[in-house]
C-alpha cells in the first residue's frame, strides 16, 4: 500500500466512544469524554502519531549510519 494509499475511518460506537479502523486492519477506540478516560481522546493519538513519526524517521537515519541506539525518547507536547 503506497502512502498515497492511506486512509482511516471511524465510526461512532456510542456514549463518546469511537472506534479507528486503519488500512492494516487495526482498531483502535478514542474517547472523546477526557474526564472518562476510557481509552486515549484524538489528541492524545495525534501527539503520538506525531511522536513516533519523528521517531522512526530519526532511528532510520541513525541506523543508516550504523550507530548503535540502546534508547531513545521523543516528547511532545500539545
Amino acid at each position: 500500500m503506497s502512502l498515497h494509499d492511506s486512509k482511516a475511518i471511524v465510526h461512532f460506537a456510542g456514549n463518546d466512544l469511537f472506534i479507528g479502523l486503519t488500512p492494516s486492519k487495526h482498531a483502535v477506540t478514542l474517547d472523546s469524554d477526557h474526564t472518562r478516560g476510557a481509552a486515549p481522546s484524538p489528541m492524545e493519538l495525534l501527539l503520538i502519531a506525531l511522536g513516533s513519526c519523528t521517531a522512526i524517521d530519526v532511528i532510520g537515519i541513525l541506523q543508516k549510519k550504523r550507530e548503535d541506539v540502546k534508547e531513545y525518547r521523543v516528547e511532545v507536547h500539545g
